[in-house]
């Protein structure tokens, strides 16, 4: 960025009321993206064409849906990762071009800009998940897309979701074709999205483990004959910890520590 009085340009990352330029390696064709774009559409119409079913776009807030209450037999979420993305303030030159803007006050995200901590982001992910338990069937089931490298955004999902009266019933890894901008910049950063089914089912959950000694048999299963990907090893530990009711312990840093040393050879060749 170019501030006042200086000589050259200045490295920094994206800050509150500046412009985030991102370092594409080439400037793209609107006109091919659009029809790239489009050919998804197209095929999703043709897919649908003579279908007897009936589609409904409500665009409104997901704290408040205009839905009876169990008359949902499915949901599918991907809320914003915490700090991750900060979207309002990174869109704000298109919002005010398209003349609407995005209300801060309600956008659910980890925001200093914004007066948003971690409390107050799962206090508003918990309003979500109650309107997606009154809306879902008793018998429906929720997917939930997420993605942090910070522990204590893990722990205030997963509170949101108990408050709501939900427990995971499966968990899995999505694999992106194409990794998000911040994922491949990032020197911090988690590979796999994972994927949590939700459920109204009461279960009792046994929490005889701890998280730590998830982390170890994680990580030491993978060295047979696997390689050793920290990154994905990590979805993989919080999917497990969410699936046996246990709190996500470990920040992303703290368990790529423990990977490395767990697979560093001993005087004897072992690892320890």
């Amino acid at each position: 960025m170019l501030k006042k009085e200086q000589n050259d340009f200045v490295l920094t990352g994206s800050q509150s009321g500046v412009l985030y330029i991102s370092g594409l390696p080439v400037e793209k064709n609107i006109l091919a993206g659009v029809r790239r774009k489009s050919k998804a559409f197209i095929d999703s119409f043709r897919l649908l064409q003579g279908s007897r079913s009936r589609v409904v776009v409500h665009n409104t807030s997901s704290e408040s849906m205009p839905l009876l209450a169990h008359s949902i037999d499915y949901v599918f979420t991907d809320p914003p990762f915490g700090d991750y993305i900060p979207y309002a303030e990174l869109n704000q030159i298109n919002e005010l071009w398209l003349g609407r803007t995005t209300d801060r006050s309600r956008e659910v995200i980890v925001s200093p800009s914004q007066s948003k901590g971690v409390a107050e982001y799962g206090a508003m992910m918990g309003a979500v998940f109650n309107e997606v338990a009154r809306v879902l069937k008793p018998e429906g089931m929720a997917t939930v897309v997420f993605h942090s490298a910070r522990s204590e955004v893990w722990c205030a999902l997963a509170r949101a979701y108990i408050a709501a009266g939900f427990v995971v019933e499966a968990t899995s890894i999505l694999d992106k074709i194409q990794s998000s901008f911040k994922q491949v910049v990032s020197t911090l950063s988690v590979k796999g999205d994972p994927l949590l089914l939700l459920s109204k089912r009461r279960a009792d959950r046994s929490k005889t483990q701890s998280s730590a000694k998830i982390a170890v048999d994680v990580i030491r299963a993978a060295q047979n004959g696997e390689k050793l990907d920290p990154q994905r090893l990590y979805s993989q530990f919080v999917c497990m910890c969410l699936e046996l009711g246990l709190n996500v312990d470990m920040d992303a840093k703290t368990f790529y520590t423990l990977a490395q040393a767990e697979t560093l050879p001993t005087t004897s060749g072992a690892a320890l």
